[in-house]
């Protein structure tokens, strides 16, 4: 006997209602795999906290540059694909806030420049960051470090120092739906952990305690005069000018001549028989004496 197989379709397909749902399921999924690959784009714009502080009597100028309110980290990661965050959408916000809460007043300046209208100027720097996602590192995270660099001039715009500061953000995966959230949550932590760190060892670190005495900085180009007057040769006492020849040569005549005039000529001939009669005479009035003595 011929056996036949037969092929069933399953009564949950068989309906408009069955196929509508299979058709969501595959696009959810494919959406989720898409969406793993297509990387993410982060732009931070966030409110932050002003520090609860005793204010440092002092009128501090905050420059913020356009390469710290512009600072765009870019990465690409195979597998996962091109990962932008714009980080500087919050600086501007974050350093006003720190401002507010850690000087008695403070100005935002545009550019580094000498001001009389302020005690003292900062400028801080995004040095360094890095991000990882919690596939890369087999955790539950996404994660942010950075690095800040403050520099503290006087109000002339000279140096006095620089300060490194890390900073360090994350956020569980399980609090945010997809990398865009994830990863904007761990930089908004990192920039809360930068502020917290400046604001709580400023006192004790010991460019930052300098800068807020009121320490001047050193120009960093000298002037052309000051330039010349370094590179100016300092004549020894080893050296001497050329025009001294001449004189030491004299000098050193004369000494010579005085030294022969200095020196007996040697006893000989006549001179000798004088000497030999001088010596004689002077034994015969030594015996004369001697008697009388008695």
């Amino acid at each position: 006997m011929l056996k036949t197989n037969t092929w069933s379709t399953p009564a949950a397909l068989t309906t408009k209602a069955g196929w509508a749902k299979l058709k969501s399921t595959i696009t959810l999924a494919l959406g989720v795999f898409a969406a793993g690959c297509s990387g993410a784009q982060v732009n931070l714009e966030s409110q932050f906290p002003t520090p609860l502080l005793e204010p440092i009597p002092l009128h501090a100028g905050i420059v913020l540059t356009d390469e710290l309110l512009n600072y765009n980290y870019s990465e690409e990661i195979k597998g996962s694909g091109q990962f932008n965050i714009h980080i500087g959408g919050a600086q501007g916000n974050m350093f006003n806030r720190l401002g507010e809460g850690l000087f008695s007043e403070y100005t935002v300046l545009e550019k580094l420049a000498s001001s009389d209208s302020v005690d003292a100027i900062l400028l801080p720097e995004i040095m360094q960051m890095q991000m990882a996602l919690p596939r890369q590192t087999r955790s539950e995270y996404f994660e942010v470090w950075m690095r800040y660099r403050f520099n503290f001039y006087d109000n002339e715009a000279n140096l006095i120092g620089s300060w490194d500061l890390p900073a360090y953000g994350k956020a569980n995966q399980n609090d945010y739906r997809g990398d865009d959230a994830g990863l904007k949550a761990a930089a908004i932590s990192a920039c809360r952990d930068a502020m917290a760190f400046f604001s709580l060892n400023f006192q004790s670190e010991a460019v930052a305690g300098r800068w807020a005495a009121g320490e001047k900085g050193t120009p960093a180009i000298l002037t052309k005069a000051e330039n010349t007057a370094e590179s100016t040769t300092v004549t020894t006492a080893d050296e001497k000018p050329a025009g001294d020849t001449a004189d030491n040569t004299a000098d050193n005549t004369g000494v010579a001549q005085l030294e022969a005039e200095q020196v007996p000529e040697p006893v000989t001939g006549a001179k000798e028989q004088e000497t030999k009669e001088q010596k004689t005479k002077v034994q015969e009035q030594a015996a004369a004496i001697e008697p009388l003595a008695e």
